[in-house]
């Protein structure tokens, strides 16, 4: 599928899955920093700590995210050709070995043409 023929993504299903990460990540980082800067689940839940914990959190998840996100690319279509990584070094090493075998077979008949020549003006 080309770029051209490429439907552009809803900004629904594009932010979606990174907010609901980062909301799960810093839901996990509240529940941890309450629970433990209290000492055990006996004492009361330190709620100030846990917040910060899950706004740090949050932001630094959702940034990386975004980052990542943004510098993923797609694959340019002629790799799916055979003319990237999907070639077989096989079959170019014998298109060399062919190449070469031409060319110095055409070396050869225009040496021995060039030598006949010279060989019928001495004559």
């Amino acid at each position: 599928m080309s770029a051209k023929n490429k439907e552009p993504k809803s900004y629904l299903s594009t932010i979606k899955a990174p907010l609901i990460f980062s909301l799960v990540l810093a839901l996990v980082a509240f529940s941890v920093v309450s629970i433990t800067s209290a000492g055990g689940s006996a004492d009361g839940w330190r709620i100030d700590l846990g917040l910060i914990a899950f706004g740090v959190t949050f932001a630094a998840s959702l940034v990386l995210v975004s980052m990542m996100s943004m510098a993923a690319k797609d694959n340019p279509s002629s790799i799916s050709e055979g003319a990237g990584i999907n070639r077989r070094s096989e079959d170019v090493f014998r298109r060399q070995q062919a190449e070469r075998a031409r060319k110095e077979a055409e070396e050869r008949a225009a040496n021995r043409a060039k030598k006949d020549e010279e060989d019928g003006k001495s004559a």
